[in-house]
């Protein structure tokens, strides 16, 4: 579906189905979002989180020993978070490469 704002308000405020016009945007509020902006308002503290539990689960990382110094053991923790966002990131990418190589192989198929 096609961003109402952009088509109707030209970027310039917020279309409102029920009234079919367009209304003033609410302050900080960017009517027509650029895909970059939707991704820096990702957490990605939540998604490291995640990946760091997920890379625990998988056994691709080892939990750091609790036994450690709790400065070490923090440092260990962050550098663990780092790692799960880059295989996360990777992943992304990769599934991103995916998808372009099977699109341009289905146009170059159908030519």
């Amino acid at each position: 579906m096609a961003n109402l704002n952009k088509t109707e308000c030209n970027c310039e405020g917020i279309y409102n189905v029920d009234t079919e016009s367009c209304e003033a945007p609410a302050q900080g509020v960017d009517p027509c979002p650029s895909v970059w902006s939707a991704i820096a308002g990702w957490d990605w503290d939540a998604i490291s989180s995640a990946g760091l539990e997920w890379g625990y689960g998988l056994g691709i990382l080892k939990r750091p020993d609790s036994g450690l110094e709790t400065a070490v053991y923090m440092l260990e923790l962050e550098k663990q978070k780092r790692q799960s966002q880059m295989i996360i990131f990777g992943l992304i990418l990769f599934a991103v490469v995916i998808v372009v190589a099977l699109v341009l192989k289905r146009k170059k198929g159908k030519k």
